[in-house]
């Protein structure tokens, strides 16, 4: 009885954000009761693995923004060479994840025929950051630069469900593992982010995450309401405006079901979430 209660709260406060954000006239985003086979509100806490540090990376010189185009989209300038929506599953180790992504989308534009990095080679095997309880950008990115990463063909994601192996010696297939190792890595400014991105391609940003997140749909996503619920690591991959709002075009790592199509957009300019604080990158060859 006591959990029915409970479940019965959830779910009138659910629909209680839901409709403040849909009814706001000055709303830039639309929520959605997601269905608890796609996504749940307790999954997102343990997905929001980030540990965002207070210290920032290495800087790399501001470059004049007003050149650029008012909106870029990496899947426009790169066709068919972003690859395909990923989903962490019940494991926090979205930082596995950015890092991942954000190398496979920069192999990839340099025409190398890899297919997806491995994640899973980060979460097992940097003993720096902890699987699926969390990491952190440096501590991420300097395991990419010192020990590199595998493909997901050699190793592939099996800790969707929380459990994480000891750190393979082999592929899955009994081969010798190849790991691709960053060349060079850096924090970017935030005067930075539109030129890095333009001139080489997708990198990983980390921001707060708020209850009302879990509920985004479509739009350009602002906190509203709720409470905090962690830090997340996600890939930037393109920016616009849409009615004099201008965005983020961010890469989730919660499946193709969630967002726009496993994307969102997020207010460019004000730091909202602290999305623009701690951006990474990395340098990869074939």
């Amino acid at each position: 009885m006591k959990l029915t209660i409970l479940a019965l709260f959830a779910t009138v406060l659910a629909n209680s954000i839901i409709d403040l954000i849909n009814n706001d006239p000055n709303s830039t985003w639309q929520a959605y009761q997601y269905p608890p086979e796609i996504i749940t509100l307790e999954k997102v806490r343990q997905m929001c693995g980030t540990q965002i540090p207070v210290e920032e990376g290495d800087d790399v010189a501001p470059l004049d923004s007003n050149a650029l185009p008012a909106d870029f989209d990496a899947r426009e300038r790169w066709p068919g060479k972003l690859l395909p929506i990923h989903d962490q599953g019940k494991c926090g180790s979205c930082w596995a994840f950015a890092v991942a992504e954000s190398a496979e989308h920069r192999l990839s534009i340099k025409g190398c025929d890899i297919g997806a990095m491995s994640p899973q080679d980060l979460v097992e095997c940097d003993h720096h950051d902890s699987g699926c309880n969390g990491g952190m950008p440096h501590h991420s990115w300097e395991w990419a630069h010192t020990h590199g990463i595998t493909t997901e063909t050699c190793i592939p994601y099996v800790s969707g469900g929380g459990q994480v192996p000891t750190c393979r010696s082999k592929c899955i297939n009994g081969s010798d593992i190849h790991r691709i190792k960053a060349k060079k890595i850096g924090h970017i400014s935030a005067k930075s982010m539109q030129q890095t991105l333009f001139n080489d391609g997708p990198f990983e940003v980390t921001f707060n995450v708020f209850e009302d997140f879990y509920y985004y749909k479509s739009g350009i996503y602002q906190a509203r309401y709720g409470g905090y619920l962690g830090g997340h690591a996600v890939v930037i991959i393109g920016w616009g405006v849409e009615n004099d709002v201008h965005y983020w075009i961010v890469q989730n790592s919660w499946g193709e079901k969630w967002g726009e199509n496993g994307y969102f957009r997020i207010i460019r300019g004000k730091n909202e979430c602290q999305v623009e604080s701690h951006a990474w990158q990395g340098h990869f060859s074939c």
